[in-house]
């Protein structure tokens, strides 16, 4: 911090204003004056007047309790701000929801917490539990199963994708993600559950385990392909399930999600099986360059959904659509991509991301410590914030921080709040903590000011009794 000045009024009682520029302290300055010989009687009263007195300039000279407040003004983003966008699309589904990824900000619903079966979308979930396996090196991509009976082709439900796998045939699990990312097999969603848990109900139990660790109440499945209507979800907690595969297996997207085809069985193992070649069946690849992923799906009972992914300017958003309604696969496929086209190309000219960084903070003095100064941290050194384009220029940050902190110090307990604010409008707030643990002082100068500090204590209980 640089020199601070004082400015003080001439007369008794007027306010003194400690200024370096950045931080101001306001306290109360008492000038002497002339006095005249008084009686007893007369200095009785003025010895009581003046103990208060000096009390109340050593409360308000005790460094512990006094806070500054810092008021940066407007803060440099990037991107720069941009035009507002129109009204989001007019609905066209029976439920959607669109998200931010990282903050998990909602940007658009509709219908978003009515219960609709999430049919393929699904597979998600099954893909998320495989991958972890991969993870846990319990599994490698190159390694064969050998796919159980109860997972043949032929003995799946009516009008199940397929990846048609047969008793017996060995099937890389790297086939077995495609498989289900792209062919959407529910033979080969199948094969993993009794992979994984020995069988299908068991595998819908860790399902919904894993749906449960997230925060859903409705979400609930009983099979891994989510060919059933007893499957159930909402679009929210479907787009809480997707943010967490997302977040935990996003290093795949690209891999798995975005691949136009995929050619089965690989050459690694297929033998003298002929391959068959499946296409991606998510047309939004086809129509929005930044997409890349992330599952289709239909039955009769939900209509046809898609979870659709897109990443532009570091922004990557999330969109659940439920409920397209079509006369044919071909037209459903269609609608539901333009439709999270549309509600994407919405949020991304709506909305921006925003890494707004901490002010320069001053440091905190140190009473009765080891050192006499500890540096001041936010907890976080940017904070993610989605907004509308049109408000990114009026975001300001304020800092209130404690000036003097008491020996000793843990670098773990708040010394101030770091809040970014629209309009006055508080819309994220950091907590400000010490750099660094202070231990109590040894020093003459660390006991000294402890008993100074133990004197403004004693009064200040005296006061308040």
């Amino acid at each position: 911090m640089g020199a601070v000045s004082l400015r003080c009024g001439r007369r008794m009682g007027t306010s003194c204003i400690a200024e370096n520029g950045q931080v101001s302290i306001k306290a109360t300055t008492y000038a002497p004056s002339r006095l005249r010989r008084l009686s007893s009687d007369e200095r009785r009263p003025r010895v009581v007047q003046l103990a208060v007195l000096a009390f109340v300039v050593l409360v308000l000279s005790a460094p512990a309790h006094l806070r500054a407040e810092i008021d940066n003004g407007q803060l440099p983003v990037d991107p720069p701000p941009r035009a507002a966008s129109n009204e989001p699309p007019a609905p066209r589904a029976r439920s959607a929801i669109v998200v931010e990824s990282e903050t998990g900000t909602v940007l658009y619903e509709h219908g978003a917490d009515e219960r609709i079966p999430p049919a393929s979308l699904t597979k998600i979930v099954t893909l998320h539990l495989l991958l972890d396996e991969l993870e846990t090196g319990a599994l490698s991509p190159g390694e064969a199963i050998e796919t159980p009976a109860e997972a043949a082709w032929n003995l799946m439900p009516a009008g199940s994708s397929l990846l048609f796998i047969s008793p017996g045939m060995e099937v890389a699990v790297d086939d077995l993600l495609y498989g289900l990312a792209i062919a959407s097999g529910n033979d080969a969603a199948t094969a993993v559950a009794i992979e994984l848990a020995g069988g299908v109900p068991e595998f819908a139990q860790r399902m919904n385990e894993h749906a449960a660790s997230l925060g859903t109440e409705v979400t609930e499945f009983v099979d891994p392909s989510g060919i059933s209507a007893e499957n159930r979800s909402t679009a929210r907690e479907l787009a809480r399930i997707g943010m967490q595969y997302l977040e935990e297996h996003g290093a795949e997207i690209e891999r798995l999600h975005a691949a136009r085809e995929f050619e089965f069985p690989s050459r690694r193992i297929s033998g003298d099986t002929p391959s068959r070649v499946f296409p991606n069946r998510n047309v939004l690849l086809e129509l929005m360059d930044d997409a890349d992923g992330l599952k289709t799906g239909y039955i009769g009972a939900s209509g046809y959904n898609l979870m659709a992914t897109a990443e532009r300017e570091d922004m990557r958003l999330l969109a659940v659509v439920l409920g397209v309604d079509a006369d044919n696969h071909q037209e459903g496929g269609r609608k539901r991509a333009e439709y999270a086209r549309d509600l994407l190309e919405w949020a991304y000219d709506s909305y921006t991301l925003v890494r707004p960084s901490a002010p320069e903070l001053p440091d905190a003095q140190v009473w009765g410590g080891a050192t006499r100064e500890v540096p001041l941290v936010p907890a976080r050194s940017s904070v993610p914030l989605v907004l509308p384009v049109e408000a990114v220029a009026e975001l300001r940050s304020e800092v209130e921080v404690t000036h003097s902190l008491r020996a000793p110090v843990d670098r773990g307990v708040p010394a101030g709040r770091l809040r970014l604010l629209i309009s006055d409008d508080p819309v994220a707030a950091v907590d400000i903590l010490p750099g660094a643990d202070v231990p109590t002082g040894a020093g003459a100068r660390a006991r000294l000011e402890r008993a100074y500090l133990g004197i403004t204590d004693f009064f200040s209980e005296l006061m308040l009794r």
